[in-house]
């Protein structure tokens, strides 16, 4: 059964608290343990992320309640307290170490654009980091029309795994490695911040590329990230990739096996998507 998130109880009422891993066995094994081991890993993650909140960017939050598998749910990009995109979601698993979230085809999004009557731009809803940076953004309804997407994340670190299929999921299409902040977990599901650069990696996880290379450095420019916090995101994607080729748990390839519950239905937008 689908069940709403909006429709239970227990609102979590801003009592939040970063919580760690207690396993000391899963935190090396999600981190790259390359030159410079010493100063990646869980601290590492949380300094970037305090230093990006002390700038009113980000603050990392991370209440106890989780969510049921097949609970709608909504998981958003806010920037600097403003909604940017919007995604109906459902809970697959969300556990302290991961959390996983299917976004269905065709499920209805919101996306923040720069010209909300330019044509549709491929679904992509372009924004450009210097609209962004301005905060001067319009939200435009669109359908995800991607593919069907899990999305993997634990819930600390800076980046997730997103996982693409051919139509009908007769076949893997690839993985897709998103530099976003730690979830901040909300009574409406989770809130994140992309940051721009991606990899994408093919189905053998042998060969990959970056990806927004272009808007990642236009970011910098607008002055979204300053020297270390681009050279940090930079680390990271470097981090997930090495992960993602070494066929690490819990993002290991049996991922790509993974399928649906097939009484699910599409999650829709929430009324109050704005509040944050």
């Amino acid at each position: 059964m689908n069940r709403s998130i909006h429709q239970r109880s227990g609102c979590l009422r801003g009592r939040c608290r970063l919580q760690l891993s207690s396993s000391p066995s899963l935190n090396s094994a999600i981190f790259y343990a390359g030159a410079n081991s010493v100063t990646t890993g869980i601290m590492r993650q949380w300094v970037i992320s305090q230093k990006l909140a002390s700038k009113n960017i980000w603050k990392v939050m991370i209440p106890p309640t989780r969510f049921e598998p097949g609970d709608h749910i909504t998981l958003r990009n806010v920037f600097r307290g403003r909604v940017q995109t919007v995604f109906p979601s459902i809970v697959v698993l969300d556990t302290p170490e991961l959390v996983g979230t299917w976004l269905p085809l065709d499920t209805p999004i919101l996306n923040g654009v720069t010209d909300p009557t330019a044509p549709n731009d491929g679904g992509k809803g372009h924004l450009s980091a210097e609209t962004m940076a301005a905060k001067e953004w319009s939200m435009a309804q669109r359908n995800w029309h991607t593919a069907g997407t899990l999305r993997l994340k634990n819930p600390r670190l800076m980046w997730s795994l997103w996982v693409f299929w051919e139509p009908g999921m007769t076949a893997l299409r690839g993985w897709y490695i998103n530099i976003d902040a730690p979830y901040k977990r909300t009574r409406l599901g989770f809130d994140t911040w992309d940051m721009f650069l991606d990899v994408v990696v093919q189905p053998d996880r042998k060969r990959w590329r970056y990806k927004d290379e272009d808007e990642f450095a236009e970011a910098i420019d607008a002055g979204i990230f300053d020297e270390f916090e681009a050279q940090e995101v930079r680390d990271t994607a470097a981090q997930a990739l090495q992960i993602i080729a070494e066929n690490r748990k819990p993002f290991n390839s049996v991922w790509g096996t993974w399928r649906p519950d097939p009484s699910w239905t599409i999650p829709q937008i929430p009324r109050d998507w704005e509040d944050v």
